[in-house]
């Protein structure tokens, strides 16, 4: 089943979690499947397989994600910022569920020109 259980700010919270099994080198191997498989559960599937962002996700995972804000988009649409770097994610409902649908990420502080 695509998408994860809550509201959009605590699946925030829960993709940074699956985010960090899946990195950890100390985790077993089925742990860091397991959470893997449940990371690319909650990925759209162009967000997944065409666009190829899950590498870009994991990376940006690494930081702590902290919510500043949420906009409804639509009915089944909401798209929250992040504070710092101010990433953009959308999920879309499906069903009961929701799914990234759509990832805008921000260039890092150390990237930004002075």
């Amino acid at each position: 089943m695509r998408g994860l259980d809550g509201e959009p700010e605590a699946i925030v919270a829960e993709l940074q979690r699956l985010a960090a099994a899946v990195r950890d080198d100390a985790a077993s191997p089925e742990l860091r499947a397991q959470a893997l498989a449940d990371l690319t559960r909650a990925l759209d599937d162009h967000l997944l397989f065409t666009e190829n962002r899950l590498p870009e996700l994991l990376a940006a995972s690494s930081r702590e994600l902290t919510v500043a804000a949420r906009e409804a988009i639509g009915e089944r649409r909401v798209t929250v910022t992040l504070r710092e770097p101010p990433h953009r994610l959308t999920f879309a409902r499906t069903g009961d569920r929701w799914a990234l649908s759509e990832l805008q990420l921000a260039a890092p502080p150390s990237a930004k020109a002075p």
